[in-house]
């Protein structure tokens, strides 16, 4: 108890002690199980948010409980999908779109690792009407809300999420969901991957049931600047890195390095051999150095690959 205590304390004074050193950010991430969706761009207040009536909804199977909207009934899903809103209200159709993309995700990741037996995943999300309610929701939990808008911690199986809008509400939702997902599957993962697929599938069109397609424009507008994409072999050995002026960056590169791996064939077929060797020892996690041999036994010009592929980009 005491122990955890320090480490909540220490949590706190994220924001106000500098500068700490990565490493010792790094640990302490790793020991709360903390993963965190840092804003891409200005987005606009939607006119369907209904202030100061919240509501909770819970999506299990074919039962559906909502205290102030109606949603037709789900199918048997691998999930049960758990809302919670805080000061405000919305209409079905939130609901609806986000369970489209969380569809899209789990039948993505069923095909991928080729098994039947993926425990069922608790999905609970909390969305906050307004920064200031989202940092206090965060303070009350030990977390730190400097540089994001959502975060997840496996600890407690909860997410929390600025909600500004729709479109920008269910992205982030969908990102955190996937940080679950993977703790569920896979226990702890190298911070490249986990960013890396909820960055691929915050991109779902839940319209299309297909993922927007990569331009340069997302490159440019994902803090990256006009800088060139780094190797594969950099990010497998980034993990420090996440906890410096560097974040953006990694974000931008993880999520360019896996939707070019997830648009053919043989980099799908990697990334499954890098899932299924993860889901098969989820008390452990892959060594970094084993990453890029799991890679290339499915992809041997990859790095070649995806040189040509971001060129291709301009």
């Amino acid at each position: 108890m005491r122990f955890l205590i320090f480490v909540i304390i220490f949590s706190l004074l994220f924001t106000q002690i500098a500068p700490i050193s990565n490493w010792f950010k790094s640990q302490l991430e790793n020991i709360l199980g903390l993963q965190a969706t840092i804003p891409k761009h200005q987005v606009s207040q939607t006119t369907l948010i209904k202030k100061n009536t919240p509501g909770r909804q819970v999506i299990k199977n074919k039962t559906t409980i909502h205290d102030s909207n109606s949603l037709p009934s789900q199918p048997l899903k691998p999930y049960q999908l758990n809302l919670n809103f805080v000061n405000l209200s919305v209409e079905p159709q939130f609901s609806t779109t986000l369970i489209r993309k969380l569809d899209w995700v789990f039948t993505t990741y069923k095909k991928m690792l080729r098994t039947k037996n993926t425990p069922t995943v608790e999905l609970n999300l909390n969305f906050v009407l307004g920064r200031v309610e989202y940092e206090n929701q965060l303070f009350n939990n030990g977390l730190s809300p400097v540089g994001n808008i959502g975060i997840y911690s496996s600890r407690t199986n909860q997410a929390i999420i600025e909600f500004k809008d729709y479109s920008q509400a269910i992205n982030v939702a969908v990102h955190e969901a996937v940080h679950a997902i993977n703790y569920a599957y896979f226990g702890r993962t190298h911070r490249f991957i986990n960013e890396g697929l909820a960055e691929y599938f915050e991109d779902v069109d839940p319209s299309s049931g297909m993922v927007d397609k990569y331009t340069l424009k997302t490159w440019l507008k994902n803090h990256a600047g006009n800088e060139q994409p780094t190797d594969f072999s950099s990010l497998v050995y980034s993990d420090i890195d996440w906890h410096s002026s560097k974040t953006g960056r990694l974000y931008a590169n993880s999520q360019a390095w896996f939707h070019f791996l997830m648009s053919n064939q043989q980099g799908h077929q990697a990334v499954m051999h890098i899932m299924k060797t993860e889901a098969a020892n989820r008390h452990s996690v892959i060594p970094r150095g084993d990453i890029f041999i799991l890679l290339t036994e499915k992809y041997e010009n990859v790095e070649i690959e995806f040189g040509h592929w971001f060129e291709a980009l301009h």
